[in-house]
């Protein structure tokens, strides 16, 4: 998608992939304007749509302060399928990978 300069959007959970696909095709990212959007399920929805307006709201009654970074924490209850269930057990993210 990327060097075709379309953009990509998915809704994987898999927080390491995501990394090493930013970084495989982040540069043809950058010269053909085309975007990677990554996360875009239910899940992630709603803690990103909350720190944007927390974000938001803070910039404006506080416009001199830089926000540089921010974390949305959430509770869940139940359980996940199958295919989260082993993601979980066989995911050995580096997050140090995984920054972008």
């Amino acid at each position: 998608c990327c060097v075709a300069g379309a953009d990509y959007v998915d809704i994987t959970g898999e927080v390491e992939w995501a990394g090493q696909m930013r970084k495989m095709f982040g540069s043809y990212s950058s010269v053909t304007g085309s975007r990677i959007i990554s996360f875009c399920g239910f899940d992630s929805v709603p803690s990103d749509l909350s720190l944007f307006l927390a974000v938001d709201a803070l910039r404006k009654q506080v416009p001199d302060v830089e926000v540089a970074s921010g974390t949305a924490w959430s509770s869940m209850f139940g359980s996940g399928n199958g295919g989260t269930l082993y993601t979980m057990l066989e995911s050995s993210v580096d997050i140090d990978q995984v920054l972008f």
